[in-house]
């Protein structure tokens, strides 16, 4: 029964912390600029700029999910008091930025190998690309 309650807390969580998401993306996943953002309370909350669902992004948003939900499970499983379980969850809202740049420094391994993988595939069809190359930058 505890997984469920950690399951709901944690997808609670997650909807809270959207305004994070959003601008951890808009930071140009940059952990310095995203807590600078955060320290300075520049927080973006016009709908103008809105969360993009990215690939990338999916996969932050799913491995984020995975530290809250493993979190609850040890609250809950560990912990019985319910006004110990409800103070664990207000500390755990209060430090969302910091389990975003946790998250972050998690996926950076993941995030290189996806990027080499990409570099390595355009070195390829550039060397296979016969016609005339044109390097446009800016």
């Amino acid at each position: 029964m505890f997984v469920l309650y950690a399951f709901i807390v944690s997808l609670l969580l997650l909807i809270i912390s959207y305004q994070y998401l959003k601008i951890y993306q808009l930071c140009g996943y940059k952990t310095k600029v995203f807590l600078n953002n955060i320290l300075t309370f520049s927080l973006k909350i016009d709908d103008k700029n809105r969360l993009v669902i990215t690939k990338r992004m999916l996969r932050f948003i799913i491995l984020y999910f995975a530290l809250l939900f493993s979190v609850f499970i040890l609250c809950f499983f560990f912990i019985k008091v319910f006004w110990l379980i409800l103070l664990d969850i207000v500390i755990v809202g209060l430090f969302l930025p910091m389990i975003v740049i946790f998250a972050h420094i998690l996926m950076l391994p993941i995030e290189k190998l996806i990027q080499k993988y990409y570099i390595k595939k355009t070195r390829q069809k550039l060397l296979r690309f016969k016609g005339k190359k044109i390097a446009i930058v800016g």
